[in-house]
């Protein structure tokens, strides 16, 4: 024999008083409308957002350590910009989040313990490449025996055109992101980077990119290996 469900007075009453309230707000044919709070014209802009967020904070102050570059990859740039904090994973990153690991040393030259600076800026591997890379935009007075943070600063007081610093500054996040990419190939896939692979890659990758999302979109590939385009 089936249970018969019975509907209290206590929940007829929930349900109509429920009712009630949905009554109050007519279904129209109308578009739904996205609008701000603060003003008062039924329209959502991002003006308005923006002026009431400036009445409480300073929208001048730079947002942290890290200039966004919108010429490079998008994931070279949140890449690059976790990075500065120590926020990728690398093996000491992981142990210190109570991950054990047999082993916490560098996956590219087996010395030293894997760092986020270690393995994106002093690993023999990752010399090598920024070697090249850095000689190609002709700017070898990087300190790389600094920090990722020290990097970028140095990156963007170049004295050299806007142009061209912020070019210099999309290889370099660009070279971060594909080293990155190159540990983990090594890692997850047990394949071998080849650095005269890599260095093609980046330039390719940077090439790509810039010549999408910059104002040099009729630079040519001949243009861009002789960098030479640019004052």
């Amino acid at each position: 024999m089936g249970m018969v469900e019975s509907t209290t007075d206590s929940e007829k009453m929930d349900m109509d008083g429920l009712n009630d309230q949905l009554m109050q707000y007519p279904i129209r044919e109308t578009n739904d409308m996205w609008y701000w709070k603060d003003v008062d014209q039924l329209s959502f802009t991002i003006k308005a957002v923006r002026e009431t967020l400036a009445q409480q904070l300073d929208l001048n102050i730079q947002g942290g350590d890290f200039v966004w570059n919108k010429w490079p990859s998008s994931k070279s740039n949140m890449f690059a910009w976790r990075a500065i904090d120590n926020n990728i994973p690398t093996a000491t990153t992981l142990g210190g989040r109570g991950l054990i690991l047999q082993n916490n040393r560098c996956r590219m030259c087996d010395t030293e313990e894997e760092t986020t600076d270690h393995v994106l800026l002093q690993c023999s591997f990752a010399k090598q490449i920024w070697e090249a890379v850095l000689g190609w935009v002709k700017y070898n007075e990087i300190n790389l025996g600094e920090s990722i943070k020290q990097v970028l600063h140095e990156v963007n007081d170049l004295q050299r055109g806007r142009n061209k610093r912020k070019i210099i500054h999309a290889f370099v996040l660009q070279t971060m992101w594909r080293l990155w990419k190159v540990r983990n190939d090594k890692i997850f896939n047990g394949k071998t980077g080849v650095i005269q692979n890599v260095i093609e890659g980046i330039k390719e990758e940077s090439y790509q990119y810039v010549k999408e999302r910059s104002r040099f979109k009729a630079i040519s590939r001949e243009q861009w290996w002789d960098f030479n385009f640019i004052a």
